[in-house]
C-alpha cells in the first residue's frame, strides 16, 4: 500500500481544498493510505480533521515556500514513511518531497502570470524537472498556461475535477421559487470563477 502525504498551502476551503475532499472519498483505500498537511488553526485543517484524516499542521501561516515548512515537511515525510508527496501549490513539499527521495506530484488549480521572461521561464523548467515527477493541470488552459511558464509539456497530464453528484440528485427548486419561475420555463445557469487580472 502507498502511503500519500497531500500537502495543502491554504488555511480556509477554496478549491484546492474541495478537489482534495472529491480526491480522497472516492480514494481505493485498500491500495492508498492518506495523511495530510496543512497551515494551523484554519478551516481546512478542521475539516481535514474531521474527515478522520490523520493532519499534521504546518506552523507560520500560508505560503507556497518556506525553509521552516520544508524541514516540517521532510520530517513528517521520514516519520510518516511516505512514499508520494502530492502538493497543491506547496513548493516547500515538492522541495521536501524530493530531498527525503519520494515521487512528486503537484497539482495546478489555476493560472499563473505567463508574461515571464526567459531567464524565469529557464528557471521554472529547471525548478519543475528537478523537484516534480508529475504535474496535474486540471484544465487544458491551466496546461497552456504552465508551457507559457516554462514547464516542459512532457510532464503535464490533465485531469479534470470530478463532481460528487450525490448532492445534486434531489435538487430543490429554491431559485424558481424565490424568483416565481413557472415550472414549464428553462433555466440557464452558468458556473465560473471571474478572475480580474
Amino acid at each position: 500500500m502507498d502511503k500519500i502525504l497531500h500537502v495543502l498551502t491554504d488555511t480556509n476551503i477554496g478549491g484546492a481544498g474541495r478537489y482534495f475532499f472529491n480526491l480522497v472519498s472516492s480514494m481505493d483505500k485498500s491500495r492508498f493510505e492518506i495523511v495530510a498537511a496543512c497551515p494551523a488553526g484554519g478551516e481546512l485543517e478542521r475539516q481535514i480533521k474531521l474527515k478522520g484524516i490523520p493532519t499534521f499542521q504546518l506552523t507560520g501561516g500560508e505560503s507556497s515556500f518556506s525553509k521552516v515548512h520544508v524541514r516540517e515537511i521532510y520530517n513528517i515525510i521520514s516519520k510518516q514513511k511516505i512514499d508520494i508527496v502530492h502538493t497543491h501549490a506547496s513548493f516547500s513539499g515538492r522541495i521536501a518531497g524530493k530531498l527525503a527521495g519520494c515521487k512528486v506530484v503537484l497539482t495546478r488549480h489555476g493560472l499563473a502570470r505567463s508574461d515571464t521572461g526567459i531567464i524565469n521561464r529557464g528557471l521554472t523548467y529547471l525548478l519543475s524537472k528537478m523537484f516534480t515527477d508529475k504535474i496535474i493541470a486540471v484544465s487544458r488552459a491551466v496546461k497552456i498556461n504552465l508551457i507559457e511558464t516554462g514547464v516542459p509539456a512532457d510532464m503535464i497530464n490533465i485531469i479534470h475535477n470530478g463532481i460528487d453528484l450525490s448532492s445534486l440528485e434531489s435538487p430543490k427548486p429554491v431559485l424558481r421559487s424565490k424568483y416565481k419561475i413557472p415550472i414549464d420555463t428553462p433555466v440557464v445557469g452558468i458556473v465560473a470563477r471571474l478572475v480580474i487580472s
